[in-house]
C-alpha cells in the first residue's frame, strides 16, 4: 500500500473533490473526465438501475448494490490505486477529442 496517497495526487484532482453530488457529466461541454466526475455522474443518473445485474462467466454480478457509497467509492480508488488515479488524470481525456481515433475513423460524426 502507498504510503499517502495525498501525497501522490495532483493538486488540481484533489480540488476537484468539491464537485457537487448530483451534477451528471455534461458531454455537450467538452470538459476533461476524472475517475470522481465519472463515478458521481454514475450514481447521479437516474437510470443506473435500469439493468439490476451483469453476467459474466454465468456468474450474475450486481451493478448497483446499495452499500456502496460514491465518496467511500472514490477515497477507496485514492488510497489503493493512486498510481492508476493519477495516471488517468495526466491523460487528460476529452469526450470530444478525436486526435487519438485511428485515421480510418470517420471524425465527423
Amino acid at each position: 500500500m502507498e504510503k499517502n496517497a495525498e501525497m501522490l495526487m495532483p493538486t488540481n484532482l484533489l480540488q476537484s473533490f468539491s464537485a457537487p453530488e448530483s451534477a451528471q457529466f455534461n458531454f455537450d461541454t467538452n470538459e476533461t473526465l476524472t475517475v470522481e466526475r465519472i463515478i458521481k455522474a454514475t450514481f447521479a443518473n437516474p437510470d443506473r438501475r435500469k439493468f439490476a445485474q451483469s453476467k459474466v462467466n454465468s456468474t450474475n454480478l450486481p451493478l448497483y448494490p446499495d452499500n456502496i457509497d460514491p465518496e467511500a467509492l472514490i477515497q477507496r480508488i485514492m488510497t489503493e490505486m493512486p498510481r492508476a488515479l493519477q495516471r488517468f488524470t495526466e491523460q487528460k481525456i476529452q469526450p470530444h477529442d478525436t486526435s487519438k481515433l485511428k485515421p480510418a475513423v470517420d471524425k465527423t460524426q
